[in-house]
């Protein structure tokens, strides 16, 4: 198990440092496309690659015309050229290459040497064709560079949104932490001396007042059980949210699980709670004290949201790939548009919220979290007056 920790710790330490690389490089290749196309110095280094450009592109005209015979496409270096100066520097240097191009070719190359007479040369519209393609390429470029731009700045601004909103969770998930552990303290003093009061009350009676003292501390007792509760959900959600849970695997069958929950629930609640275990065992590989949190939390859920009069239904189902674990209730249902948001933290329904019971929202939150650290899934059915089924689907392997 040891041996196991530790070489996750090293691959989550591999990937962090893989992470920061891609990071760095990703930056690199940023500013780098910044400075070619959106900087002032970038939009210079375009209009001098133009000369450059140029002189490969007589170079190669030149070549093509000595090894190949009757070459008569003169214009096709040039189209290049235009192309990658245009894609890549911008229309504006891509336009200058293709006017001086279109002189250069007239001059050296498309009218016999000496001829060139752009005004008086009756074959000039050779050329349109090539001027046309070249303000299309030149347009096409236009609007990539506002593309790119307009993707830098939206970028941009995810990139300071995503800061901020990683910056403001990670201020939240530290205030939970911290004042959860500030609260524990004095809660635990509370009940504990309460709890001291209790007995002393009960070997030395005061006259008259021991039962309504013993009630009084009874109250402060539930309510402080209550809030330690609170207290602990904050401090599973800080924990489950900032990954630093570790499941304590091992092989467990959900139904011994599953009947263990049951019947505790059973001798606190005194509610009937009827369960169904499978053919078979149903033996997965889990952490048993947090798969104990799911069902408990379920159950309970079942009991405080249905009739005092109605069972609550528990089974469990073995299949070729997965464990499924349904915990059905007969109480007033959930909203069809509060089903997807009843695993947020923080959220109740409306029933939950006119309801007597206490709570922060949390329990279905964490519950789907520890699921989810299973690698198995969590679900509600449910219809508004029919009551609410919950599945948890577990991996066998």
């Amino acid at each position: 198990m040891q041996v196991s920790q530790e070489r996750k710790e090293t691959q989550d330490q591999r990937k962090h440092r893989y992470q920061k690389l891609e990071d760095a490089l990703q930056g690199l290749i940023y500013k780098q496309a910044e400075f070619i196309t959106g900087s002032r110095w970038g939009f210079l280094v375009g209009l001098l690659s133009v000369l450059p450009m140029l002189a490969i592109t007589i170079a190669l005209t030149f070549g093509l015309q000595r090894v190949v015979n009757n070459f008569i496409l003169e214009d096709s270096v040039l189209v290049l050229a235009f192309s990658i100066t245009a894609l890549w520097w911008g229309w504006r240097p891509g336009l200058l290459l293709i006017f001086l191009g279109m002189f250069i070719l007239d001059l050296f190359f498309i009218v016999p040497h000496g001829q060139s007479d752009l005004l008086k040369w009756p074959n000039i519209l050779q050329l349109l064709p090539l001027c046309l393609a070249g303000i299309a390429i030149g347009m096409l470029s236009f609007q990539r560079d506002k593309g790119w731009i307009r993707t830098r700045v939206y970028a941009r601004e995810l990139a300071t949104a995503r800061q901020k909103l990683e910056h403001e969770a990670q201020l939240k998930d530290r205030f939970l932490s911290m004042t959860s552990h500030e609260l524990k303290t004095p809660i635990t003093s509370i009940l504990m001396q309460s709890q001291l009061l209790q007995r002393r009350l009960q070997k030395q009676p005061m006259a008259g007042k021991t039962d309504a003292v013993l009630q009084v501390l009874e109250k402060i007792d539930e309510q402080t059980h209550t809030l330690t509760s609170m207290v602990d959900e904050l401090l599973d959600l800080s924990r489950v949210q900032s990954h630093k849970i570790k499941l304590d695997r091992q092989f467990y069958d959900m139904n011994v699980l599953c009947l263990e929950v049951v019947e505790d629930q059973k001798v606190v609640t005194g509610r009937p709670i009827r369960f169904q275990a499978s053919a078979t065992p149903a033996t997965i590989y889990v952490d048993k004290h947090r798969l104990v949190q799911v069902v408990s939390n379920l159950v309970s859920n079942a009991i405080k949201y249905s009739p005092v009069s109605s069972s609550v239904e528990v089974s469990v189902d073995q299949g070729t790939q997965h464990v499924t674990v349904q915990v059905r209730d007969y109480g007033q249902g959930i909203g069809q548009d509060e089903l997807d948001r009843i695993f947020e933290p923080f959220y109740r329904t409306a029933e939950a919220q006119s309801s007597a019971t206490t709570g922060l929202g949390l329990g279905l939150a964490i519950t789907k979290q520890i699921v989810d650290l299973h690698k198995g899934r969590m679900w509600c059915t449910s219809e508004k007056g029919h009551g609410s089924t919950f599945f948890v689907e577990l991996p066998v392997s």
